[in-house]
Parts: structure tokens; C-alpha cells; sequence
């Protein structure tokens, strides 16, 4: 198991120069306002990540402006950390402002943790949580626990579903409308309702034309019957419209164009 054997801390917030030596064993850090607690978690935090998140996301604070003991440079701040476990090589990193330290694999994913959630919960954040609206608390344990990244991906999918579902029924009803527009355009007695509809409908339609047309090259040879004679005449112009166009009245209900 990695234990940290000791830290050492330069030029850092509050702290001119620390040496801590931890002999592997968690400590308790406590004291006065002022004497320098939380410099040392922020000085743990730069070590891991590179920034000190209480100084992120202000025009006024900065890292780099804010981080640095009032009385040195910023280009003499240094954190280091000297890490042990059983039967590797000690390694002692260092970060700077210009250097972040090369991890050995053996450690990485501890500095790939601290990347990816919230690395110190401090008092602010506790005292905010608290007062906080629920909305803002979910949010806010997301931050600790580090799944704002998932939140977001959420979000975003959850965007996508309802644009998609906006966009299907926007397709349904121009089908629909396009549907009800053949069907009118066919003078069918029956609404169609599918694709498959329509096929049947125009393959019945080419039918009908054609047998109306075979009626028709017959009328030449069919001749009225004298009034009186028992026998209805036949009027070829009941197969044609007032467009001259042939129609079959006999399948649809009040008409149907063929």
C-alpha cells in the first residue's frame, strides 16, 4: 500500500517553508486562525492537480497571483511529496508553477482521482450545501463526488431525445396529412391509412382505368334501345366526368376517380 512518508512545502499561500515528516501515519492538523491549516491542504491540492479550486473562477484571485507567499516569487514555490510502498523505489515528486512532476504508473491513478472530483471538501462548501435549494445540493454532490462530467452527458442526451421526439411528430403529421391528401385525391371512400395502402389503392385504380377503357373501345357497337323496349339504354358518357376523364362509379361510394 502507498503511504506518504513526508511532505515539503516552499512559497505557498501562508507557509514560507514547512517540512512534514508523516513516517507514513495519518496526521491531525490543528491551531490558531492564521498559523496555516488550510495552506498546507492547499499545498497538498496544487500538488495533486495543479490549481487550488477556492482560487479558480474569480477575476480578482488567480493561482499563481494568490498562491504565492506575500514575501517570495512565484518562481520559488514548491511542493514535494516522497511516497513509499513495499517493494518499490521511494519516489519523491515535485510540482511547480512551470513543472508538473512525471508520475510513475505505481502512482498515477492517485493524481487521476484527485483530476476528476472535488479534492478537498472545505468548511464553505459544507456551510453552502447546507442552505443550499435541492436543485443546488444535487449539483453540489455531484461536484464532491465527481460526476458532473455524467451530469452533463445527461443533459445533453436528454436534449437530444426530446428534439428527436419533436421531430418524429412533426414527421408523423406531415405523413398523416400526406395520407389524407391521397386518399382525397383518389375520391376513395376509405381513408388510407399506410404506404401499403396507397400501393393497393393505385395498382385498383390502373385496374379500373383499364377495364374502363376497354368498355369504351365497345361503345361504337352498342346501340340504344327504342324507348319502351324493356332494355335501359346505355349512355357512355355515364363512364366520363365533365373533364371527359374515365372514371369507374361502381367501386366508391359517391364516385371514385380511376
Amino acid at each position: 500500500m502507498t503511504k506518504i512518508e513526508s511532505i515539503s512545502i516552499r512559497a505557498l499561500r501562508g507557509i514560507k517553508e514547512l517540512e512534514l515528516d508523516l513516517e507514513e501515519k495519518s496526521i491531525l492538523v490543528y491551531g490558531e486562525n492564521g498559523t496555516g491549516k488550510s495552506s498546507i491542504v492547499d499545498a497538498l491540492e496544487f500538488f495533486f492537480t495543479g490549481s487550488i479550486s477556492h482560487l479558480e473562477g474569480s477575476q480578482e484571485l488567480s493561482v499563481k497571483g494568490h498562491g504565492t507567499h506575500a514575501k517570495l516569487k512565484p518562481k520559488d514555490v514548491r511542493v514535494s511529496v516522497k511516497f513509499v510502498d513495499k517493494g518499490v523505489t521511494p519516489s519523491t515528486l515535485t510540482r511547480t508553477f512551470s513543472a508538473a512532476p512525471a508520475v510513475p504508473p505505481h502512482l498515477q491513478n492517485y493524481f487521476d482521482i484527485a483530476q476528476r472530483g472535488t479534492f478537498v471538501l472545505r468548511r464553505s462548501q459544507v456551510v453552502e450545501f447546507i442552505y443550499s435549494k435541492p436543485s443546488d445540493r444535487y449539483r453540489a454532490v455531484g461536484k464532491i463526488l465527481g460526476t458532473e462530467s455524467l451530469d452533463i452527458t445527461e443533459s445533453a442526451f436528454m436534449r437530444a431525445a426530446d428534439a428527436f421526439a419533436g421531430q418524429l411528430k412533426s414527421k408523423g403529421e406531415a405523413r398523416t396529412a400526406a395520407l389524407s391528401a391521397i386518399s382525397q385525391a383518389l375520391s376513395c371512400a376509405t381513408t388510407i391509412s399506410d404506404k401499403d395502402g396507397v400501393l393497393v389503392e393505385l395498382k385498383e385504380a390502373g385496374t379500373e382505368r383499364a377495364a374502363t377503357a376497354a368498355i369504351l373501345r365497345e361503345v361504337p357497337r352498342v346501340r340504344s334501345k327504342p324507348p319502351g323496349s324493356g332494355q335501359a339504354d346505355f349512355k357512355p358518357s355515364a363512364l366520363c366526368d365533365d373533364a371527359g376523364n374515365h372514371r369507374c362509379l361502381a367501386r366508391c361510394k359517391g364516385g371514385r376517380g380511376a
